[in-house]
C-alpha cells in the first residue's frame, strides 16, 4: 500500500476507535437493560405465584374451617342454635373475610344465620332464588363437597357445604364472603406485597382490585387459582414508584462511562497519530538533507522547526496521556470548560437552536462531573480506611459548622446543639455525617430561616444522635426512598444536588454500627436520628 493511502486511512483511526467505543457501550447499554427486564420479570412472576398461593391457603383454611362444623354436624347430630351460632361467631371472628355463616335447610331456606343484622331477611330467606346460588348448592350436593359460586355482585360470592346426617341429607353450611374485605385481610397483612397492584377476577367479572388499576401491560403478570369449583384469575403487576424502585442506575451510568471513554479512545489515537505525522515529516526533511546538499542550510532550519514542532506534540501527547490516566472527572471538566468557552464566544453569533444544544452539554457535563464526584466519595466511604478511635464529637461538630460557614450566613441559619458525647469512630466519616444532614437542613429550609439542634442520648449500647430543622418536611411515603443511592424527591432546578448525600450518610453510620431513620411530616420539618455503637474497637 503506497505512504498517502495509509496515512488517508490512519487519519479516520480515531474516528473509528471513538465510534467503535460507543456501539460497544451502547450494545452493553442494551444488555444490561434487557438483563434488567428480565430480572424485574422474574420477581414479578415468583410474586404472583406467591399472591395465588397465600390466597389459596387463606381461602383453603376458612373452607377447612366450615367444613369442620359440617363434620362435628354429621358425627353428632344437629346441634342447638346457641351452640352452633356460638361456634360460628367465633369462626367470624378468627377467619376475617367472613360477612356471615348460614344453615340453610334442603330447600335452601336460611334457617340460622350469624350475624344476624345486615344479612336480608335473616332466618327464612331463601337462597334458591339466585340462580347461581342454586347451582353451587345443586353441585355440592350431588358432589358431597364444598362448592364456591359464580361473583354474586359487589365481589361478593359464596361456598356450600352439604350435610349428610344419620337422619339423611340435612342441608348446607354456607359461607358468605365479601371479596374487599376476605383479599385485603389475606394481602395487605403481608408487607411482602407492598408495592404491588393485584386484580382477583372470575372470568370477567371483577372479585377484588388493589393498588393502582392501570397497570403497564408489559409487566402484568397472570395465574389461575382453581378451588372447590371456583377458577379465578390473578393480576398482579408493580406500582410506579416500586417499579422505579427496582430499576437501576447502571445501565444509563454505563453508557454515559462508555460514551466518555470512547471520546478519551479517540483523542489518544488522534494525538498518537498527529505524533506520527510528525515524525514521519522529520524522517523526509532527513533524506533530503542526505541527498541535497546545496538546500542543506534550509534543511537544517526545517529539522529545527520539525523538531521543535514534534517537541510541542509529545508534550501535548504526554500530557493528555496524564489527564487520561487521571479520574474521569478532570476530563469531564476539560469538555465543560471549552463548552463554556463556546458559550461565550458564540452565544448571539449561532442560533437559539444552538445556544441551547451548548446549554445542554454544558449541564450535563457539569452533572456527569457531580456524579462521578460522588461515586467516588461513596466507594471510599465504604473503604474505611481509618482506624476507629476517640473522637470528640463536639470537635468534629466545629469543624462541619466552620465548612458550611459561608452557608450557614447566607441562609441566616441558626445551628445549636446539646452536649455531645465522645464516641470510638472515624474522624473523617463522621464530620462527612454532619456536613451531609446539616447541608440539607439549610437546603431544604421553609419561608423562615433555619433552625437546627443537634443532640444526642445515650442508650444501652450506642449513642443516639439527632438532627431537627424547620424545613420543608418528608412525606412519610418517602423515608426508605431518601435512603437510596441517586434518588431525589425534588428537580435538580429546585434544590441543587445528585441524590447521594444520604446514601453516603446511610453507609458512614451502617460502618460504625449504627442505624439512620427520618421522623417527619411534609411542611413540619424533619428529624433525622442515627446511632453510633458503643461496641466498636480499633481497627487492625
Amino acid at each position: 500500500m503506497h505512504q498517502p493511502t495509509r496515512q488517508g486511512l490512519l487519519r479516520w483511526l480515531p474516528l473509528a476507535l471513538g465510534g467503535g467505543g460507543a456501539v460497544l457501550a451502547l450494545l452493553l447499554w442494551q444488555a444490561l437493560a434487557a438483563q434488567e427486564d428480565a430480572h424485574i420479570a422474574r420477581t414479578l412472576q415468583m410474586k404472583t405465584a406467591a399472591v395465588s398461593e397465600d390466597v389459596g391457603h387463606a381461602l383453603d383454611s376458612r373452607i377447612q374451617a366450615l367444613d369442620r362444623m359440617v363434620r362435628r354436624w354429621e358425627m353428632r347430630g344437629r346441634p342447638g342454635r346457641k351452640e352452633w351460632e356460638s361456634d360460628a361467631a367465633l369462626y367470624l371472628k378468627h377467619y376475617p373475610g367472613y360477612r356471615a355463616i348460614a344453615w340453610a335447610d334442603p330447600a335452601l331456606d336460611v334457617r340460622w344465620v350469624v350475624p344476624r343484622a345486615g344479612n336480608g331477611a335473616g332466618p327464612g330467606l331463601g337462597l334458591g332464588t339466585e340462580e347461581r346460588q342454586r347451582t353451587a348448592a345443586q353441585t355440592a350436593r350431588r358432589s358431597r363437597g364444598a362448592t364456591i359460586t359464580r361473583p354474586l355482585g359487589a365481589g361478593a360470592f359464596a361456598a356450600f357445604l352439604p350435610i349428610y346426617s344419620d337422619n339423611g341429607f340435612d342441608g348446607f353450611i354456607v359461607g358468605a364472603f365479601q371479596g374487599r374485605e376476605l383479599f385485603d385481610a389475606i394481602l395487605r397483612a403481608d408487607a411482602k406485597h407492598e408495592g404491588y397492584a393485584i386484580a382477583i377476577a372470575d372470568g370477567a367479572e371483577e372479585l377484588y382490585l388493589s393498588g393502582d388499576g392501570r397497570g403497564e401491560l408489559k409487566w402484568v403478570r397472570e395465574a389461575e387459582i382453581k378451588s372447590y369449583g371456583a377458577a379465578w384469575r390473578v393480576r398482579v403487576w408493580p406500582n410506579a414508584g416500586h417499579l422505579a424502585q427496582l430499576r437501576s442506575p447502571l445501565p444509563e451510568v454505563t453508557l454515559t462511562m462508555g460514551i466518555v471513554m470512547a471520546l478519551l479512545l479517540a483523542l489518544a489515537a488522534y494525538f498518537a497519530m498527529k505524533a506520527w505525522f510528525k515524525e514521519q515529516e522529520v524522517e523526509a526533511v532527513n533524506r533530503e538533507l542526505v541527498h541535497e546538499n546545496a538546500e542543506r542550510r534550509r534543511a537544517e532550519e526545517a529539522v529545527a522547526r520539525h523538531a521543535a514542532d514534534l517537541e510541542r506534540s509529545n508534550a501535548e501527547l504526554q500530557q493528555f496521556a496524564y489527564v487520561a490516566s487521571h479520574d474521569l472527572q478532570e476530563p469531564l471538566r476539560i469538555v465543560a470548560g471549552y463548552v463554556q468557552l463556546l458559550a461565550r464566544r458564540y452565544q448571539g453569533r449561532l442560533d437559539a437552536e444552538a445556544d441551547e444544544f451548548i446549554a445542554f452539554a454544558v449541564d450535563g457535563a457539569t452533572r456527569m462531573q457531580g456524579l462521578i464526584s460522588d461515586l467516588l466519595t461513596y466507594s471510599r466511604v465504604g473503604s474505611r480506611g481509618r482506624a476507629f478511635e476517640p473522637v470528640r464529637c463536639e470537635d468534629v461538630l466545629k469543624q462541619s459548622l466552620a465548612s458550611l460557614k459561608l452557608m450557614i450566613e447566607e441562609s441566616r441559619a441558626t445551628v445549636t446543639h446539646d452536649p455531645l458525647p465522645t464516641v470510638t469512630a472515624d474522624a473523617g466519616q463522621l464530620h462527612q455525617l454532619f456536613l451531609n444532614l446539616i447541608s440539607n437542613a439549610v437546603k431544604y429550609r421553609g419561608g423562615t430561616p433555619p433552625a437546627i439542634h443537634i443532640a444526642a442520648a445515650d442508650r444501652a449500647d450506642a449513642w443516639q444522635f439527632s438532627v431537627r430543622d424547620n424545613g420543608i418536611g418528608i412525606d412519610p411515603k418517602y423515608f426508605e426512598r431518601i435512603f437510596v443511592i441517586f434518588q431525589r424527591l425534588h428537580g435538580k432546578d429546585e434544590y441543587p444536588g445528585t441524590g447521594i448525600g444520604l446514601a453516603i450518610s446511610k453507609k458512614v453510620v451502617e460502618n460504625h454500627g449504627g442505624r439512620i431513620w427520618v421522623e417527619s411530616q411534609a411542611g413540619k420539618g424533619a428529624t433525622f436520628y442515627f446511632t453510633i455503637s458503643k461496641n466498636l474497637g480499633r481497627k487492625q
